[in-house]
């Protein structure tokens, strides 16, 4: 669907009057869940579905007008800047619900950036927890902490590039990926922690194949890294090609034949082989990142 967006977008912006139906349709499928995530739709019972359905309206008015002709595609793609967008106006949304409800405002909340920790993957990192008690109420420490955040957004780059290279069966690749890094993008209550991360991933990928399931992850993950953009390893596409269950791994239905316990499986696997290689490729990470656990 990310690619079709950014494609549909290019059409528009060589064809102004170009019909708009198709893009709108395709971008209230994609950023639904993003509003909802965002709104804590799942953790506030006195939100309502139509809460949901008003704000992503509103964020969709915008970016099928204003939107459009801010983004420049050569900077960033414009489905990115969708997310982004969608992102930052939902949580100042919500920020408004919470003050008209006479609630207060987490503290990590009160940046005038409401596009949070996680606008983009680069900035996903167990450093965010660490420095949002510091970086803002200690100026003298800002130069460190900004040091410390570029290290670890080379950090996550090298995890992402020896994770995307692994030698291991594509299931386990694209489950675990689901798990550890896309949950993050869209955090509720189903997947807050690295205990339930695994349930969410299952969920996204039950009636998926193991081939649909590796592309959207690609999508997924370079829509949101904005700058950096991934692929699978030259392993990934033979190791598809092998059989298990009497059918190419490719053909494999998550739902099928794999349940949660595999999953966790897969995650706490993973896990462990990126630790090493990255303690083999850093020695100074120690025990500053524990993926997942520390953004959990």
């Amino acid at each position: 669907m990310i690619d079709k967006i950014n494609e549909e977008y290019l059409r528009i912006c060589d064809n102004p009057e170009a019909d708009l139906t198709d893009l709108y349709n395709m971008l209230k499928r994609y950023l639904y869940r993003v509003v909802k995530a965002n709104l804590n739709f799942e953790t506030q019972s006195w939100l309502k579905k139509q809460d949901v359905e008003d704000a992503l309206q509103e964020i969709l008015t915008f970016l099928l007008t204003d939107g459009i002709k801010k983004c420049n595609p050569e900077l960033m793609k414009f489905s990115s800047y969708c997310y982004m967008t969608a992102k930052r106006r939902s949580i100042s949304a919500y920020k408004d619900f919470l003050r008209e409800k006479g609630l207060d405002v987490p503290d990590e909340m009160k940046s005038t950036n409401d596009g949070g920790a996680n606008d983009s993957l680069m900035d996903s990192t167990a450093l965010s927890d660490i420095l949002k008690d510091t970086y803002h109420s200690n100026p003298e420490r800002i130069f460190v902490n900004q040091q410390m955040r570029r290290e670890y957004m080379e950090l996550t780059k090298s995890a992402l590039e020896i994770f995307m290279n692994l030698d291991t069966k594509p299931y386990k690749l694209v489950g675990s990926g689901y798990s550890m890094f896309l949950s993050k993008k869209y955090p509720t209550n189903n997947n807050a922690n690295d205990l339930t991360s695994p349930t969410w991933a299952l969920e996204q990928l039950e009636d998926v194949t193991v081939k649909s399931g590796s592309k959207d992850f690609i999508n997924e993950l370079n829509d949101w890294a904005q700058y950096s953009q991934f692929q699978w390893g030259p392993e990934f596409d033979e190791n598809m090609k092998k059989e298990e269950f009497g059918k190419p791994i490719s053909r494999l239905v998550f739902g099928d034949h794999f349940d949660r316990k595999a999953f966790e499986n897969w995650d706490n696997s993973i896990r462990n082989k990126l630790k090493k290689e990255l303690h083999r490729k850093e020695d100074r990470i120690g025990e500053m990142i524990d993926w997942g656990k520390s953004n959990g």
